[in-house]
């Protein structure tokens, strides 16, 4: 299985190694924005006018999480499904999977700035807030987004190889020996002796 190339460097899994990670992140996205969802339409007058998040109100900040929540639930999706095209060496199927982990990457930045914000809300208005369920669903989804982050990042950590940038120039320098090599290769129209006796 050959390692995918992303960010110009080669790692250690392959483009059908996301399969169970965007599975897993799929059902836990899926769960949490449900929760979110449920919570948000059955109790959106409870939110209170003293609940803010530097200057977002818990609303919006928890409508923020619902869209970022979303958006990577369908690129999990998408990723899962292009995931499972192709087989273990046929990875043209496949090929799109770095795109989509460029675009879920640009989310995960957004969750991770969105993150920080709950982090400094919980820390400053937590005991002030008088939406009792809201907070507790907010410092929830907060800790387990946290978590989630921190999985992700060992991840990174062990399928990073270490070895994998000179892997690509190696690769590219390869190809470009093989290209120089077939237009070099001119067919010879003379014939050595040896030809020449067996002709005769």
């Amino acid at each position: 299985m050959p390692g995918i190339v992303v960010f110009k460097r080669r790692w250690s899994a392959g483009s059908d190694d996301f399969v169970l990670p965007a599975l897993t992140l799929m059902i836990l996205h899926g769960i949490w924005l449900t929760i979110l969802s449920i919570t948000m339409g059955v109790t959106a007058t409870d939110y209170g006018d003293t609940c803010f998040i530097a200057r977002v109100s818990l609303w919006s900040f928890d409508l923020g999480y619902v869209v970022s929540l979303a958006v990577g639930l369908i690129l999990e999706t998408v990723l899962f499904w292009v995931s499972l095209r192709g087989t273990i060496l046929e990875t043209a199927p496949r090929v799109s999977v770095q795109y989509i982990l460029y675009i879920r990457l640009a989310v995960l930045l957004f969750e991770l700035s969105w993150q920080i914000v709950g982090v400094v809300w919980l820390a400053n208005h937590y005991l002030s807030c008088p939406a009792e369920v809201q907070k507790k669903v907010t410092l929830a989804m907060n800790i387990c987004n946290w978590l989630i982050l921190l999985v992700i990042g060992i991840m990174v950590w062990c399928t990073y190889d270490h070895a994998g940038g000179k892997w690509v120039k190696m690769k590219r320098f390869q190809e470009s020996l093989k290209e120089r090599q077939k237009r070099n290769k001119r067919p010879s129209g003379r014939r050595n002796w040896r030809q020449r006796y067996v002709i005769e």
